[in-house]
């Protein structure tokens, strides 16, 4: 111990650095100060519009939707909360502007507690506008399934085809009640007339996840999947096959585009600048492993970006994301946007950052020393013609003894200066039950256009960072520091962090081994003073550099 105090002390007296004290984006990620499920994101002249759903500190069991709006510096201004009746809101979708007004679709449940039992009143959707300015929501326009709402299932999409027409995507029972189909509600927030088209593949499910308009048809991801079982083994295969149906507004439907086996749904899709239709899916493989003398399938996946003409021919499929594969719910796609010089594609995912076949111990054994199983966050850039230009991963530093804590990028945007406004989630699912600091809340931040939260990033140098040596290839920014502390690192190989304080107190540690990853640690509860980061490799290396905690 005298040996690690000697050193930081040396440390703060010999090594002599630039201080480049800088605003970080945001200023505290529990913007919404309640457990919140991000919905999108959008910009609105110098003002950033959050919107969402969550559950305040008092009612644990409805979700209220909410609007924050954050102005450029990531300073909270205010949230607006929808608390009209007993309404459950499960998922918010996508967002326009009209004229000063927010439109907004969002799955909702209108519940009837009178006589001391719940019933559900209705299921369907809601088109909210609200008035930016005030808050206010002015309409709400109601839509569901013709049949009744007993067929509804989940609301999946949300895309202007004009300025006053709307459609929303939403999975629907089919009359089996045992598969899932297709349904769009066109709506006209004018004469807010609703018309309704359903569609899918008899008795089998081709539930959908997007939708977007080009310009004369829309445009819905989708996969249909279908099991593939071998009679002797209960724990068998299910083929998946990538969807693309092209709807008319006047109802017609086809099937426009039809991958080959084991790619998944078209979960996000984009239509460039010449018409081709950008979307990502999964690939899909299976392993086998003996399971109680039984032979039982595991599916292991990874993202690809692909790309199809305007007449669905695929161009080019690439791999996307991190290297490695995900199983299971390791994993969520974000978005797909066109770049803010408009000739390249940003890809956002969320993704574990261990390899699938990882086993229980193995993950008990990355936390016990510090290296704690993430999802982290991971934006990339690709040109039009399929090359991957960057690729960089995001996770919040805070507490290491948790065993999953998911980042997740719902939803990214243009900045109103430049570069990209990242938002989501970060669910520390560790903690047991609700607990409205710890377990859920909003994950915001701004990226400039390289990805870097970390100036510079995309450079072998920067004058803005703190280059704790080549030998170890990390940089911290900004120093001074208020709240959130930046570190990047790059190289694959496996780096032990700790932070200390003047006395030579451990404050902090983790390990981490993703190149290109920025840890997110927050200061903002640091006593103001100086503290040290020191780095350690795998192979003995070690360096450090001290930080100011205003």
């Amino acid at each position: 111990m005298w040996k690690i105090k000697s050193f930081i002390i040396s440390v703060l007296f010999i090594i002599a650095i630039s201080l480049n004290s800088q605003n970080t984006f945001n200023k505290d990620f529990k913007i919404m100060n309640f457990i919140n499920q991000a919905g999108s994101v959008i910009t609105y002249g110098d003002t950033i519009l959050c919107i969402g759903n969550g559950v305040d500190t008092y009612s644990y069991y409805f979700y209220a939707a909410f609007m924050a709006k954050i102005d450029n510096e990531g300073n909270f201004i205010k949230r607006y909360v929808d608390t009209d009746g007993d309404y459950t809101y499960q998922d918010v979708n996508m967002s326009y502007i009209y004229k000063n007004k927010l439109l907004t679709a969002v799955d909702v449940t209108k519940w009837d507690s009178t006589g001391g039992k719940w019933e559900k009143l209705f299921t369907g959707g809601y088109l909210m506008i609200t008035d930016i300015a005030s808050g206010k929501i002015e309409k709400k326009i109601k839509f569901s399934t013709p049949q009744g709402d007993k067929k509804w299932q989940l609301l999946d999409g949300f895309v202007q085809i004009d300025s006053v027409t709307y459609a929303v995507l939403s999975n629907i029972d089919e009359i089996d009640n045992k598969h899932l189909d297709s349904q769009i509600s066109i709506i006209n927030i004018k004469t807010e007339k609703v018309k309704y088209i359903q569609f899918g593949k008899e008795k089998i499910n081709d539930s959908p996840f997007k939708i977007v308009w080009n310009g004369t048809k829309l445009l819905v991801g989708s996969h249909y999947s279908y099991p593939d079982f071998d009679p002797a083994n209960p724990w068998g295969k299910i083929t998946y096959h990538t969807l693309i149906y092209e709807v008319d507004t006047s109802g017609e439907v086809r099937e426009a585009f039809v991958s080959d086996t084991m790619r998944e749904a078209a979960s996000e899709m984009l239509i460039d600048k010449d018409g081709n239709c950008i979307y990502i899916s999964s690939f899909v493989k299976y392993y086998i492993e003996d399971w109680i003398g039984t032979d039982r399938y595991y599916k292991r996946r990874h993202y690809s970006i692909n790309k199809l003409d305007k007449d669905f021919n695929l161009v080019w499929e690439k791999p996307c994301g991190l290297k490695y594969d995900l199983t299971g719910y390791n994993g969520k796609t974000g978005k797909v946007i066109l770049s803010s010089e408009g000739d390249s594609y940003i890809v956002a995912v969320s993704q574990a950052n261990y390899p699938w076949n990882i086993t229980w111990e193995g993950r008990d054994s990355m936390r016990k020393t510090g290296l704690s199983p993430m999802i982290v966050g991971v934006l990339s850039k690709f040109t039009t013609a399929g090359d991957a230009l960057w690729t960089r991963s995001y996770s919040v530093v805070n507490d290491t003894s948790i065993g999953r804590i998911e980042h997740i990028i719902k939803d990214i945007t243009y900045a109103p200066d430049g570069g990209y406004v990242v938002y989501g989630e970060v669910n520390y699912s560790g903690h047991v039950g609700i607990d409205t600091v710890a377990n859920y809340h909003a994950w915001l931040f701004k990226v400039d256009d390289y990805g870097c939260l970390v100036p510079g990033c995309q450079e072998g140098d920067s004058t803005v960072t703190e280059d704790l040596g080549q030998d170890v290839g990390v940089k911290l920014y900004p120093n001074p520091v208020s709240d959130r502390l930046y570190i990047y690192q790059t190289g694959e190989d496996t780096k032990h962090y700790t932070i200390y304080d003047i006395s030579g107190k451990k404050i902090n540690e983790w390990s981490g081994r993703l190149n290109n990853n920025t840890y997110i640690v927050d200061v903002s509860k640091y006593y103001k003073g100086i503290y040290v980061l020191t780095v350690e490799t795998a192979d003995g290396k070690q360096s450090s550099r001290k930080f100011v905690v205003e």
